[in-house]
């Protein structure tokens, strides 16, 4: 049973769709599991803090962000996504709006 936000982004992810180059239709695929249709916010161009004490550079990369209850899985790490015709593996998956969306760093 979806809440009042997760209606909402639905709402505005399904408004946005073929209206906006940044909502797309992904595959999400688990390890040893079936591809699960997605559709998500997709962000080329995000700057990538790093996390904790990490002693990385701040660089660009690609993030995804959509409603997790319409995935059905946690997604982890090593996972793969399939957006805009190129397929990414899964870095990092961080929750979101307490839990409602999740946001997957993607290389």
């Amino acid at each position: 049973m979806s809440d009042v936000f997760t209606t909402a982004l639905r709402a505005i992810l399904d408004g946005l769709y073929g209206q906006s180059d940044s909502v797309q239709e992904a595959v999400y695929t688990p390890q040893g599991g079936d591809p699960i249709l997605w559709r998500v916010f997709y962000e080329e161009n995000t700057v990538m803090q790093p996390s904790a004490y990490s002693a990385e550079v701040w660089a660009l990369g690609r993030t995804v962000k959509g409603i997790l209850e319409d995935l059905g899985v946690n997604p982890q790490r090593g996972d793969s996504i399939l957006v805009k015709g190129c397929t990414y593996t899964v870095k990092e998956s961080i929750s979101e709006n307490n839990g409602r969306a999740v946001r997957l760093v993607i290389s």
